[in-house]
């Protein structure tokens, strides 16, 4: 049995849709931006494998109870001078690193910070007075 030509069968004469690519669409309460070369801009905040590589490469051994610390031994000799108790603050930041999942661009101001928010130096006092004033 021939079809005619102007006879159609039901697959045939279902209409194609046009679709609608999700990559030029954004999703409702979304703002379109364009995605080149399939790549995803990252966020500021996140650091790659490769940046920890690198940075990491110039580091000494691993210190800490999780051997996930690391500082130079530049880093580690200045840190020695200025903090008196410097092994407890690596312990305490290898401890906060492996709880959190959390990871520092530079460990060596990472504990410089801890240390002086716990230690905070004292106002400078001043024996000057003004007018009217009795010290």
């Amino acid at each position: 049995m021939e079809q005619n030509s102007s006879q159609k069968t039901d697959s045939q004469a279902v209409e194609k849709v046009p679709t609608r690519e999700p990559k030029s669409l954004p999703y409702e309460g979304q703002i379109s931006a364009p995605i080149t070369d399939g790549n995803v801009a990252r966020n500021n905040n996140y650091m790659s494998n490769n940046y920890l590589v690198k940075q990491l490469s110039n580091k000494t051994a691993p210190m800490g109870r999780y051997e996930n610390v690391y500082l130079s031994e530049e880093e580690r000799n200045q840190l020695q001078r200025e903090i008196p108790l410097l092994s407890e603050y690596i312990e305490r930041l290898s401890g906060y690193m492996h709880r959190t999942n959390k990871r520092y661009t530079s460990h060596a101001d990472t504990i410089r910070r801890w240390y002086y928010n716990d230690h905070p130096k004292p106002p400078e006092r001043t024996y000057e007075r003004r007018e009217g004033e009795s010290l």
